[in-house]
């Protein structure tokens, strides 16, 4: 009997065949019944018919007794049992994918642009035959088993009422920032000193030269920078939380002047210090600043300045801290002389809301 034969006839007919159906074709041959089996091989006529009916598989135990009864091997039956395992599974997979395309697919589009134009995931076309490999891709990057899965991780992010913000895409940013964070060491400093000192902290910072010198006096405050490129859809500047007794800095170094650069580094550092351990901090761009995270500033930087007289050394302060002047103006108005505030108020500057973040 030409098993081999029968199996590739009933795979024409069907690509997936659960060996139940050639083992119901063998005892025709045969002309054995289920229950003449069920005694031969010591298995109940219901474990048998279930077998048959593709409602149970074909164990390793199961095919050495066929093997005893047939003359077909046992690897032949765990061959097909294996290969019917494994098209199951690709099926579970592709109907879940669907599943997932058909529930997020604007997100999906939106996440997979951000990591295609950043060559994070290979780019194919957003077709309906590239879903699964698409799909699959965006699970890897993540490190989750489906795109659902994402808001369990970033709880705190879809939580928060954000307008105009694909929370998909900076979930994304932010993976990435702590894709970045597993492949860098941080030190064992401590931040504690950091809550008295962020004025002497802030005059550090303003005379590094680059990227690097930054990244490594603030790691030794343990904090970990992590410059990253701007993700459409997110308008996202800073973000920054406690990782392992240490804080994870990210900031969109993409289309920032040098002054926002350093002031989202000093606004994050102010929170960090503020709310030890208790929270995230996103900080958007044209975005609302914490009206006490202002005021604390104001105490930090302008600890030993009592009045400030005139433009140019308004001007040198911003330049001293990298502070935005729209930023210092707020800060430090109430110490500014007449003179100056005439010339801060006749200057047009960005509009500033205040909100708890």
């Amino acid at each position: 009997m030409n098993v081999k034969r029968i199996y590739k006839e009933k795979l024409e007919e069907n690509d997936t065949v659960h060996p139940g159906k050639i083992l119901s074709t063998v005892l025709l041959k045969y002309n054995i019944n289920q229950k003449e089996l069920s005694l031969r091989i010591g298995l109940t006529k219901k474990a048998i018919n279930e077998i048959i009916k593709g409602k149970n598989p074909i164990t390793k135990k199961t095919s050495e007794k066929l093997e005893k009864v047939f003359p077909i091997s046992a690897s032949f039956w765990d061959s097909i049992q294996e290969k019917y395992d494994l098209s199951i599974k690709k099926k579970s997979i592709k109907q879940a994918i669907l599943k997932e395309i058909k529930d997020h697919k604007k997100e999906i589009n939106k996440v997979y642009i951000n990591l295609t134009e950043n060559n994070l995931i290979p780019e194919i076309k957003f077709i309906q035959s590239n879903y699964q490999e698409i799909v699959l891709n965006i699970h890897r990057f993540f490190g989750i088993d489906s795109f659902k899965y994402i808001k369990n991780i970033y709880q705190d992010l879809f939580n928060k009422n954000f307008n105009k913000i694909d929370k998909h895409s900076l979930s994304a940013w932010i993976r990435l920032g702590e894709i970045q964070l597993m492949d860098n060491m941080m030190s064992d400093c401590k931040l504690i000193q950091v809550k008295t000192k962020i004025h002497l902290i802030i005059k550090q910072l303003k005379n590094l030269k680059n990227i690097e010198s930054l990244e490594k006096t603030l790691g030794k405050l343990g904090v970990l920078l992590v410059c990253l490129p701007d993700f459409k859809n997110t308008n996202i500047q800073s973000y920054s939380k406690w990782v392992n007794n240490k804080v994870l800095l990210l900031i969109n170094s993409e289309n920032i002047n040098e002054d926002d650069f350093f002031f989202n580094i000093i606004y994050q550092i102010v929170n960090i210090v503020k709310n030890q351990k208790k929270s995230i901090h996103y900080h958007f761009l044209n975005s609302k600043y914490s009206k006490e995270n202002i005021l604390f500033l104001r105490k930090k930087l302008l600890k030993n300045i009592k009045k400030i007289d005139n433009i140019r050394e308004f001007n040198r302060i911003a330049k001293d801290f990298k502070v935005p002047k729209h930023i210092l103006k707020k800060i430090c108005y109430n110490i500014c002389s007449k003179e100056l505030k005439q010339i801060l108020n006749s200057k047009p500057e960005k509009q500033i809301t205040y909100i708890n973040i």
